[in-house]
């Protein structure tokens, strides 16, 4: 009994650490005004974090992709994108002007790294939402 309580408690952290950090993206991308006009937070959460991919393409020709440099910012004070600076990990989607194709993801290379951003189409992204959101019910 005490150790499915523990079992328990530590998904619970998990799953509230999660939730804490997903929305971190959104309150840095966002200020409070625009914060407070967003109808679905938990959305736009969810594509700060699952939205993209960035994927190592070997030696594929990515001439056919527009460079990452062109995925604007959607606030002053926030970097253009090249090969150079690109760190997935600081990585914001939120800060650039970007749109989910309604079937077919959108590609960017990353400079001359071999790397890609993948976005995924809003299709797609959807169903992936949708997935998560029951998962999260079927946790409570």
């Amino acid at each position: 009994m005490k150790s499915l309580f523990i079992s328990s408690f530590v998904l619970f952290c998990a799953f509230s650490i999660n939730a804490q950090t997903t929305c971190e993206k959104l309150s840095a991308a966002y200020n409070a005004e625009e914060l407070a006009k967003i109808e679905n937070p938990g959305y736009q959460c969810f594509i700060a974090n699952q939205g993209y991919l960035v994927n190592a393409m070997g030696n594929k020709d990515l001439n056919g992709y527009p460079d990452i440099s062109t995925l604007m910012p959607r606030k002053a004070g926030v970097e253009v994108l090249s090969g150079e600076n690109f760190d997935q990990a600081t990585f914001n989607i939120l800060n650039y002007h970007f749109q989910l194709n309604e079937t077919s993801p959108t590609v960017y290379k990353i400079g001359d790294t071999g790397y890609t951003l993948f976005i995924q189409s809003k299709v797609r992204m959807e169903v992936m939402y949708q997935r998560h959101q029951a998962n999260q019910n079927a946790i409570k």
